[in-house]
């Protein structure tokens, strides 16, 4: 029984790992967004996130690599303690939001944020790492089963239109209307 859930929660990590990985990039690359009030909203994924990256390494990575995870354990905590309290912490969320795109004329790259950047693209390698590491020892069972969860996930998600997940510069007028017109860091 041991055995089978072990292998049970190799397919939900793998799924939740590849699923955070492609969410991560389909951000940072600009090609799905929410309006930054729905954003702040979503704290909890990122709970999520660091959870799935801690009980990943615990329970399928060696433990000589278990400092990754905890380098992202911090990273996540961080920003989960000041979720939209301190400048540097709203100006992440505004950087993955759609208002990125509308505050700088359409630029989002224009304001170059180094943690912004940086802490996304390791977060993006360590769940690419995960992932990798989990596929090497998942079934074709396993895979297949993490690839229509992740299906299921970004069709309810990022990619359902009745929620505010929208392409930059191509948002309907209802999420347009969630976005916010002036963003203050104090």
């Amino acid at each position: 029984m041991q055995a089978f859930l072990l292998e049970v929660a190799r397919t939900v990590f793998l799924a939740t790992e590849t699923y955070n990985f492609l969410a991560h990039f389909i951000i940072f690359a600009g090609i799905r967004m929410v309006p930054r009030k729905d954003l702040v909203r979503s704290w909890l994924y990122f709970v999520q996130d660091t959870g799935s990256v801690t009980m990943t390494t615990l329970l399928f990575v060696p433990y000589r690599f278990w400092w990754i995870s905890a380098l992202q354990f911090i990273q996540h905590f961080g920003l989960v303690v000041a979720w939209d309290k301190t400048k540097p912490c709203k100006q992440v969320i505004t950087w993955s939001s759609l208002e990125s795109y509308k505050i700088n004329d359409g630029k989002r790259w224009s304001t170059f944020l180094w943690d912004s950047y940086l802490g996304t693209l390791f977060d993006i390698g360590v769940h690419l790492w995960l992932s990798i590491h989990m596929l090497q020892t998942a079934s074709v069972l396993q895979m297949a089963l993490a690839v229509l969860m992740n299906i299921a996930t970004f069709r309810t998600t990022m990619f359902n239109p009745r929620r505010s997940w929208a392409r930059p510069g191509a948002e309907p007028e209802w999420v347009k209307k969630r976005m916010a017109t002036d963003i203050k860091y104090d």
